[in-house]
């Protein structure tokens, strides 16, 4: 695959109280199996309440099984995603901005919905 992509990651939940787990980095291989990725991993546990919470892992090649992927966020090419930096934007989120653009690895309204403080569903 010649295709430089970058993509986030959302890993399937196990269990309702386990932590979220994302990965953001760069598409080394797919197959029909599995996604090998070069990077960062970010372990959000459910009752993040700041920051400093959310466990940042250091640059790796992971492989990770189609069946463990909830959910894929393709990102700009150009995105450093190794000299990104987490910080909370001005809406909230927690994301990972590399001085030009910006990824949120967690929402504000997925941690009030983490902390019990805001209704799983609401009236439409």
């Amino acid at each position: 695959m010649n295709e430089r992509k970058i993509w986030q990651v959302r890993l399937v939940k196990e269990h309702g109280g386990d932590d979220g787990l994302v990965l953001v980095g760069r598409v080394l291989r797919r197959d029909d199996v599995s996604v090998k990725l070069h990077s960062k991993s970010f372990n959000i546990p459910g009752d993040v309440r700041r920051l400093r919470d959310v466990g940042v892992g250091p640059l790796a090649t992971r492989i990770v099984p189609w069946h463990r992927v909830e959910v894929i966020h393709e990102l700009p090419p150009d995105f450093d995603f190794a000299r990104a930096t987490l910080a909370i934007d001005h809406e909230g989120n927690y994301a990972l901005f590399d001085g030009f653009s910006s990824c949120v690895v967690l929402s504000q309204r997925e941690r009030l919905l983490a902390a019990g403080r805001l209704p799983a569903v609401s009236a439409v």
